[in-house]
C-alpha cells in the first residue's frame, strides 16, 4: 500500500490543506501536477479477470445466472464463504461491515490500516483521522479518492455476474426481512448454482447482520 505520494521539501504533508490537493492532476497546487502515464493506460479490468471463466460463465443478462465449468472449485468456495460467515466472532462480522463500507460513519480506506500491522497500522489510521496524511487521503479515500475514480470494478461484477453464497438457490425461499423488494428470492436467487450447494438455509446462517449487509450492498454487490 502506498503511504503517501511524494511531497517538495517546502511542502510538509502535516501543513498541506486537502483543498490544495489537486487530485485530479496527481499533485499540489503550483508543485507540478503533471498527468502521469497510467492516467490514460489503465488495466483491463475485464481481461485480467478472464481466468474465472474458467470456472464460471455468465449468461451475458446480468441475472446471477450462468454456467457452472468447475463444480469442485465453486463447491469450496461456497463452503469455505459459509465457515467463515457462520463462524465469525462478533467483532469480527462488525469489522467485515465496517471493511466493506465506503461512506460515513465508516472508511474502508483507513480501516484496512490494520493490514499494515501493529506498528505502522495504528500510525497509518492517526495520521488519517488528524489530518497528517492530505494525500493519501486525497488517493484512497472512500469517498471522493483519486483511486476509485481511477479503476472501478462495477463493470466487472456486470459481466461476470457471480452471486455470492448468502442468495438461496431456491427461487421460492420465503424473503429476508429487512431486505429490499428487489432482493426477494424469486427475483435475485444463485439457482444457477443449486448442484454445487447444499439447501439454502445453511447460507443464510449469518442473520445478525444480515438486514445491515443487505442495505449496505442493496443485494447486487457480488
Amino acid at each position: 500500500m502506498v503511504m503517501a505520494a511524494a511531497v517538495p521539501a517546502d511542502a510538509s504533508p502535516a501543513f498541506v490543506p486537502v483543498s490544495r490537493l489537486d487530485t485530479e492532476r496527481g499533485g499540489i497546487e503550483g508543485h507540478g501536477g503533471a498527468p502521469y502515464p497510467s492516467d490514460a493506460n489503465k488495466p483491463e479490468v475485464i481481461a485480467l479477470l478472464r481466468g474465472f471463466d474458467r470456472i464460471w460463465t455468465s449468461n451475458g443478462v446480468d441475472d446471477l445466472h450462468g454456467i457452472v465449468n468447475d463444480r469442485k472449485t465453486l463447491a469450496w468456495n461456497d463452503l469455505s464463504a459459509t465457515w467463515i460467515n457462520n463462524n465469525a466472532t462478533q467483532e469480527q462480522r462488525f469489522r467485515a461491515l465496517q471493511d466493506a463500507a465506503f461512506q460515513a460513519p465508516y472508511d474502508q480506506s483507513i480501516t484496512i490500516g490494520s493490514a499494515l500491522g501493529s506498528v505502522l497500522g495504528p500510525i497509518y489510521v492517526a495520521g488519517r483521522r488528524n489530518g497528517e496524511l492530505p494525500l493519501t487521503s486525497a488517493l484512497l479515500n472512500g469517498q471522493t479518492g483519486t483511486s476509485g475514480a481511477y479503476l472501478s470494478t462495477s463493470h466487472a461484477k456486470t459481466v461476470f455476474s457471480f452471486p455470492r453464497p448468502y442468495i438461496p438457490t431456491d427461487p421460492t425461499a420465503s424473503p429476508t426481512s429487512g431486505d429490499e423488494p428487489r432482493c426477494a428470492p424469486d427475483l435475485t436467487n444463485s439457482s444457477a448454482l443449486a448442484a454445487v450447494r447444499n439447501g439454502t438455509r445453511r447460507k443464510r446462517r449469518f442473520l445478525p447482520i444480515r438486514p445491515l449487509w443487505r442495505r449496505l450492498d442493496l443485494c447486487r454487490h457480488r
